[in-house]
């Protein structure tokens, strides 16, 4: 026996709802962008704080003659943590965004590497983890 009254219209079907694997591909999409713009944050943040601290000073070039590169201890994201710990400068705190930046690509593929296991997907998950190490040791032993 149906309840309403016939001139009542059915509801509306449910939208679709997407399957897992695209929502966890979109969260992902979306995690990177929100990484991306708090990154891009810290950057214009140590831009900023450089500026303050150094923006009065006259600029001269007589002293670059020859590239010398950043200092011994900034080649390295632990390098570069420790010594924005102790002072808090604009320098290092653009080179940690850009450092961190670099790492996104790797979060990136492991996530992707993860949503392909969940989805059953073997060739995919071994392609991954073969970009991730790829990654990785482009990253560690880079010189």
């Amino acid at each position: 026996m149906n309840d309403r009254p016939p001139s009542a219209a059915s509801p509306p079907p449910a939208a679709p709802t997407a399957p897992a694997g695209r929502r966890l591909e979109s969260g992902i999409g979306h995690a990177v962008q929100y990484v991306t713009f708090a990154l891009a944050a810290l950057g214009l943040f140590g831009c900023g704080v450089f500026l303050y601290r150094h923006g009065g000073y006259p600029v001269s070039f007589e002293h670059v003659k020859v590239f010398t590169g950043e200092p011994e201890d900034w080649r390295s994201l632990s390098g570069i943590v420790a010594f924005d710990q102790e002072q808090l400068s604009g320098r290092g705190l653009g080179q940690l965004a850009i450092a961190l930046f670099l790492l996104i690509p790797v979060g990136r593929v492991a996530a992707s590497a993860v949503l392909f296991r969940r989805q059953g997907y073997k060739l995919q998950v071994g392609m991954s983890v073969l970009v991730l190490a790829l990654l990785v040791y482009s990253l560690v032993f880079a010189r």
